[in-house]
């Protein structure tokens, strides 16, 4: 091949670039505004976070995520009463609750169980003062994808997010401290 035929055949790969990038803007450009209006998966968990309204036991307060969640991290134990490592658990969570003076957290913990009166005299029985929120309709349980219990899970404030999760395996109680802690 001689130079003109190279610069023939330059020329002509440089114009096939340049159609492509414009095409390629054009085709951005045009997706851009679909784009813009997808919502994440992470921002679509956290609007279904902030939705969550659950009662407080033997009450009819309900607690909305969304006004905790703004001025406060939350910690959320899911738990059976029937099942004692939930049990303990909660022992667990009520003295890291009570050796960690942080204003900026709020402990909940989380059950499904409808005999409230059942609930309650545990409640009594084993002192515990963290309070107790029902999820009737397991709305909560679904959100967080809850599948065994107990299952610890730190919300930031502000945005909802998920920063922490443990079933307590291996370390899970001081991973659970040791970020409770960085809060």
């Amino acid at each position: 091949m001689n130079n003109s035929m190279l610069l023939e055949k330059y020329s002509q790969i440089m114009t096939i670039c340049k159609y492509l990038y414009i095409s390629s803007t054009l085709i951005g450009s045009l997706l851009c505004p679909l784009a813009a209006n997808v919502i994440s998966q992470s921002e679509a968990l956290t609007e279904s976070i902030k939705s969550i309204s659950l009662r407080k036991l033997d009450t009819s307060e309900q607690i909305h995520f969304k006004n905790e969640i703004v001025q406060k991290n939350l910690v959320l134990l899911f738990f059976s009463s029937e099942n004692i490592f939930s049990q303990k658990i909660i022992s667990v969570i009520q003295d890291i609750r009570a050796g960690i003076k942080n204003t900026d957290i709020q402990y909940f913990l989380i059950n499904n169980y409808d005999n409230n009166l059942i609930l309650s005299s545990m409640v009594q029985k084993h002192v515990w003062t963290v309070p107790i929120l029902i999820d009737e309709y397991n709305l909560a349980s679904n959100i967080f994808n809850i599948k065994s219990v107990p299952l610890v899970i730190v919300l930031n404030k502000g945005n909802a997010n998920i920063s922490f999760k443990t079933n307590f395996s291996g370390t899970g109680i001081l991973d659970l401290i040791h970020h409770i802690k960085s809060l």
